[in-house]
This record gives C-alpha cells, structure tokens and sequence, in this order.
C-alpha cells in the first residue's frame, strides 16, 4: 500500500512464460483494488498503469507458451517494446556478479539496447502523462 501511495506510475517486468503472466496479472489485480480503496476513501491518487517489460524473449524459435505470453500482453494493451531477447551472455555476467552491459559481454549489447529503448518508451509515457 506504501509503495503504490508513493509510485507515480507501475511498470511489470515479467518473463514470457505462464509465471510470467500470472504475475502480471497479480499486480494489475493489487493495483486495481488499490484504486478501488482509493476511490473508496474519496481520493483519486492511484499510480498509472504503464505497460510490461518482456524479458528473455526468443529471437529464433519461440516456443508456443511464450508466443502466447506475449500475445496476451499485447491483447491486454500491456506490452511495452521492444521486448527483450534472451542472451546467454547475461545470464552468464549475472552469475559472475557482473554487469552484462561491459566489455566482456559484447553479445548482450542487444539486451542493453532493448533496455536503453525501454526507458525512453517510459519516460515518454510518464512525460505525456504529466505534461
């Protein structure tokens, strides 16, 4: 409750996977009580909804769950993008405490990049939203 009082707007990230949606679904559900709760108390303060982070999306061969993941996101008006692509070269840098945006990771730089997107997509969002 503290959290969503103090947030300006809610972005989920979530894997392209049934867990994935399921938690998108969960929050989207906590922020729509929250709203109603708001409403209830006579106040209109609820943090907007901006969309969903895909991550470790195949770029090959997407198997169907996946497929159908994203599917839902963008039926649902949910889907942020540029989704973000699976790379072994993160998880890799994650379990060297590393950050996979280095040197030595050049092969990641597309999931960097997806991010870099990502962040100009939300600020524009917020931008439109409070300007």
């Amino acid at each position: 409750m503290n959290a969503l009082m103090a947030s300006d707007a809610v972005v989920y990230a979530a894997n392209a996977s049934e867990d994935g949606v399921d938690g998108i679904d969960g929050a989207s559900q906590t922020l729509a009580t929250f709203a109603r709760s708001q409403q209830l108390r006579g106040s209109t303060i609820v943090p907007l909804e901006l969309g969903a982070i895909m991550t470790a999306v195949s770029d090959t061969i997407q198997p169907k769950v996946e497929k159908h993941s994203l599917d839902y996101v963008i039926d649902q008006g949910l889907a942020l993008t540029p989704f973000v692509p699976k790379r072994e070269a993160v998880r890799q840098a994650r379990v060297n405490g590393e950050w996979y945006g280095g040197d030595n990771y050049n092969r990641a730089s597309v999931v960097v990049d997806a991010y870099d997107q990502l962040l100009t997509t939300i600020i524009e969002r917020m931008n439109a939203h409070h300007g």
